[in-house]
């Protein structure tokens, strides 16, 4: 079961991040009557109330007895220091992307519907008009799953030296606390960023987004030539469905509330905010706020202008953010381990584009199948078309025909499907060329006999 993440105000992160050492103790002494408590043990039966003038004397009490001292480390890294790093969790403009919480299992399971052909026979002399009242018509219904993918545990540990150290003023304890949780989080974050990224790169490179070229924006002329690009896409994405514009080629569209656009910080600098705001349908302020832009220090593929997409496309989830931990009494150190496991996957069913640079990708070849047939006069043949390219390039096709005897009616569809005239003969070359570079192009004959 997944739910969305709760993102804490700036009231809450203040109040949190400036605990003093006597504020984080009292927490802890009195976690048990509060109800609550990580470990359950109360506190206050040995420890007086923290004051500046008990400060040491509790840390002494801590260091006398290595069994108390375990409970009030559990306690302070898993309750106070978590609770500090929870708050600190949705900062990162790239986790903005996230979908929520799995809370139950491992998996999720995405379903998507595609559109239902309608008919016209209300009139009572069509038979198919009652007939079809016992028919069953199954739904085009898809599904992708979308499981845990990204499990990271980073250990640290914590001396009983520092330990005591942490009991010397008012703001030692908070330091010392800060500074562990830090560390462990920092390195949790990178990761994570890299691994969007790397999502980010995985989509572009495998068909999740519909590639677009442009040129970069370096200047107020390439600036709103791309405005004006991506002001028109976003039109095309929210006012009508499309199946070019999702791996799936289901037909779908987006509404302006759910279009983000990832920029680099290059690109962003080069856009005037308020008019890139106006094509999502938003104030210059909402826009940034809302996550509707999202900025990357660069885009982890080379010629990548920018994303225009779904959120929704960006399955993911957090799982798992605890701490586990364990005493070792030779050495007299806390192992600590930081476990981190998140849904990182993405949609085949919602629209995206990308906007590059014409060196981020190639076409070099496309391949038409099946070759060698032959169809009869007034038949069919249903070809297709395989693109090979390198980088990000786009797989879209435009069919054409041509022959000596083409006779009247001959004809292919956009999706392949050959329609051969009554009256042809011959041979017919059937020709798939590339929409997106518009030279690359590949082709098979077809013998007309029967």
């Amino acid at each position: 079961m997944a739910t969305k993440p709760k993102v804490a105000t700036s009231g809450q992160m203040k109040k949190f991040s400036a605990q003093t050492s006597y504020d984080i103790v009292n927490a802890i002494r009195n976690a048990k009557a509060n109800g609550t408590s990580y470990t359950g043990i109360d506190f206050a039966e040995r420890i007086p109330e923290c004051t500046k003038a008990t400060l040491q004397e509790i840390g002494e009490i801590f260091m006398g007895d290595g069994e108390f001292a375990n409970g009030f480390i559990k306690e302070l890294v898993n309750r106070i220091g978590m609770t500090i790093i929870n708050y600190r969790r949705f900062n990162n403009n790239l986790k903005v992307l996230k979908q929520g919480r799995l809370d139950y299992g491992e998996t999720i399971e995405e379903i998507a519907f595609g559109l239902i052909k309608g008919k016209c026979d209300y009139a009572a002399n069509i038979p198919d008009g009652v007939n079809d009242v016992f028919q069953i018509t199954l739904p085009d219904v898809q599904s992708a799953l979308h499981k845990i993918n990204f499990q990271q545990k980073y250990p640290y540990s914590i001396t009983r030296f520092e330990l005591k150290k942490a009991f010397t003023n008012e703001a030692s304890l908070g330091s010392f606390l800060e500074g562990v949780m830090a560390s462990a989080y920092n390195s949790f974050e990178v990761d994570e960023q890299l691994a969007y990224k790397n999502l980010m790169a995985e989509c572009a490179m495998n068909g999740f987004f519909y590639p677009i070229q442009i040129a970069m924006p370096e200047d107020e002329a390439s600036g709103k030539a791309f405005i004006k690009l991506v002001k028109r896409y976003s039109n095309v994405l929210s006012l009508a469905m499309h199946t070019e514009y999702n791996k799936a080629g289901l037909p779908q569209f987006t509404a302006k509330d759910d279009l983000v656009i990832i920029l680099s910080a290059e690109v962003d600098a080069s856009t005037e905010v308020d008019v890139l705001a106006a094509a999502f349908q938003a104030t210059a302020v909402d826009f940034v706020g809302s996550g509707k832009k999202i900025l990357v220090d660069e885009f982890p593929m080379e010629g990548v202008v920018a994303i225009v997409c779904d959120r929704r496309l960006f399955q993911i989830y957090d799982n798992d953010f605890s701490m586990d931990t364990i005493y070792n009494p030779s050495n007299r150190v806390w192992n600590y381990f930081l476990h981190v496991w998140e849904v990182i996957s993405a949609s085949p069913f919602m629209n995206g584009i990308v906007f590059v640079t014409d060196d981020a990708g190639t076409v070099t070849a496309i391949t038409v199948t099946p070759s060698g047939q032959t169809v009869a006069p007034g038949g069919t043949l249903q070809l297709s078309a395989t693109v090979q390219g390198t980088g990000i390039f786009g797989n879209g096709v435009k069919w054409s025909v041509s022959g000596d005897t083409l006779g009247t009616g001959t004809s292919i569809s956009a999706d392949g499907l050959l329609t051969v005239a009554a009256d042809a003969s011959g041979t017919i070359t059937v020709t798939a060329t590339s929409t997106y570079t518009g030279t690359v192009a590949g082709s098979t004959t077809v013998t007309v006999g029967g």
